[in-house]
């Protein structure tokens, strides 16, 4: 394995004036052209990502790369998730984890069938709180086998839960709160109309509770506006959708025990340093 690496590097090295040249296809599941990993590890991390990819039919590849040479993270990723094409197609279960060594650089690239588990948030939490937190103590091994060990619970919905966007708690109380408020107020109306309806029949009033509401209570206003706002503001209707999408961005593959066939890249997916 470290042979085939030191032939790429080589390649590269004589080959490459405008950054890391990314070779046609990957050495295996496993690529560390940055020379990080020990072969134990990397052995070791090869059969990990061999079993899930047997159990799930994901796929997802590990790559270092000693430097981008002045390239953009997200372009070189994309770029190496095309020409690779990782993940299956109709599925577009890819994942790619980019480690970028001189610039202190680490990418999570999802693909669609993906995204709604391994989300933009939950890829850069796993970067935040697992990955880089080993490689800032120049654990890389540590820090790329966590990584993978995380992707993975998320991905085989083993635990996603434990990666939830971190903002996600603070929205839940916001809305808690909104929610409070709402049933308070909602309670105010109602005690208003009570006391209303009382001054009425102390008056002599001749209508009955449901023509009385109908008529004069503002609780029944205030839902009898949220409704009709409800069914106009559907009307008009409103579309929340995908990042836009990257050019060819096509997942698949044939190479080293794995058989991909083109799955759909969107750009998914997050980037962080340490």
């Amino acid at each position: 394995m470290k042979g085939k690496i030191l032939i790429f590097l080589l390649t590269f090295l004589f080959s490459s004036v405008s950054g890391f040249e990314i070779p046609d296809f990957p050495v295996a599941r496993v690529n560390d052209f940055a020379s990080i990993l020990s072969e134990e590890a990397e052995r070791k991390l090869e059969n990990i990502l061999y079993d899930y990819e047997v159990k799930t039919q994901n796929q997802l590849v590990v790559v270092t790369i000693p430097s981008l040479d002045g390239e953009d993270l997200e372009t070189f990723s994309i770029k190496l998730a095309e020409k690779w094409k990782i993940g299956k197609k109709g599925k577009n279960n890819g994942v790619l984890l980019l480690v970028v060594m001189k610039e202190r650089k680490i990418r999570i690239e999802v693909g669609y069938g993906l995204e709604y588990r391994l989300t933009d948030a939950v890829a850069s939490g796993i970067i935040r709180n697992y990955i880089a937190p080993y490689f800032r103590n120049g654990d890389y091994e540590g820090g790329i086998f966590t990584g993978v060990k995380k992707i993975i619970q998320v991905t085989a919905a083993e635990g996603g839960e434990e990666f939830s966007n971190e903002n996600g708690k603070k929205e839940l109380r916001k809305l808690l709160i909104i929610f409070y408020f709402f049933l308070l107020f909602l309670l105010l109306l109602v005690l208003i109309d009570i006391v209303r309806y009382i001054a009425f029949l102390m008056r002599g009033s001749n209508l009955n509770l449901f023509e009385w509401i109908l008529l004069f209570s503002i609780t029944y206003l205030f839902f009898k506006l949220i409704f009709y706002g409800f069914i106009y503001s559907g009307r008009g209707g409103y579309t929340i959708g995908k990042r836009g999408g990257f050019g060819g961005g096509n997942f698949g593959g044939g190479f080293g025990g794995f058989s991909g066939g083109g799955g759909s890249f969107g750009g998914g997916g997050a980037s962080g340093s340490w």
